[in-house]
């Protein structure tokens, strides 16, 4: 990943290489069908009998 700056010192682009793309799209995709956490269901609120 690299980056191209103006003369101030700000971003003006960004390349990513397609090897980081594919890389990045995958980790995507497998946070997409990953099944969403349960509100109320952390094991702090358990209580031993």
């Amino acid at each position: 990943m690299t980056f191209t700056r103006t003369a101030s010192g700000e971003v003006d682009g960004l390349t990513i290489s397609t090897r980081r793309v594919r890389y990045l799209r995958a980790k995507r995709l497998v946070a997409a069908s990953a099944p969403a956490p349960r509100a109320g269901s952390s094991a702090g609120k358990v209580r031993g009998r």
